[in-house]
């Protein structure tokens, strides 16, 4: 019984936190439910494969979310490309780190994804932040976009595909 009433705890405050932030539930919401697809993916087509597809569809939702205005459920939308696509780049930079440093340094380099993904997130708050009291904050959001794209193509000029790996 007390098993049951701590799982219903636990599952009401998930509730209550993906009421209180709808718009951050549009972005994790994909990111747990496709980890296991993209994981299965990333093993049958190599990781750099679904960086490239994932890469696309995490600069559309980046790209297309400051043309949203104020239509709410197109907001939705690009926030869950971005999470779409984020959740397909995290687990393929996984596999790739795998294949390309091998199980000696893999923590190591895991370790190093995690602190600058979970740092970009701290580090880039602040600029945009302080942009954001000199210049329009949508126009900061086209520059985020066009930033995205040309990393995405700087990726997409020097990546080297892999075969397939068998199932």
């Amino acid at each position: 019984m007390e098993l049951f009433i701590g799982i219903a705890i636990v599952a009401l405050l998930l509730l209550a936190s993906l009421l209180s932030s709808k718009i951050s539930a549009h972005i994790n919401m994909p990111c747990l439910l496709l980890f296991l697809v993209v994981g299965m993916l990333a093993d049958k087509f190599s990781g750099i494969r679904i960086v490239t597809v994932a890469g696309a569809i995490f600069c559309t939702g980046v790209v297309a979310f400051p043309f949203c205005g104020g239509n709410i459920y197109l907001l939705y939308a690009c926030r869950f490309l971005m999470g779409l696509g984020a959740s397909s780049l995290y687990l393929s930079l996984v596999k790739e780190a795998d294949r390309l440093f091998g199980r000696k340094n893999y923590s190591v380099i895991v370790g190093i994804i995690y602190f600058v993904g979970y740092g970009g997130g701290l580090m880039g708050t602040l600029p945009f932040g302080a942009l954001c009291r000199r210049f329009n904050w949508i126009t900061l959001l086209y520059w985020v976009g066009a930033i995205t794209v040309f990393l995405y193509l700087f990726f997409l000029a020097v990546k080297r595909n892999v075969p397939a790996a068998p199932i």
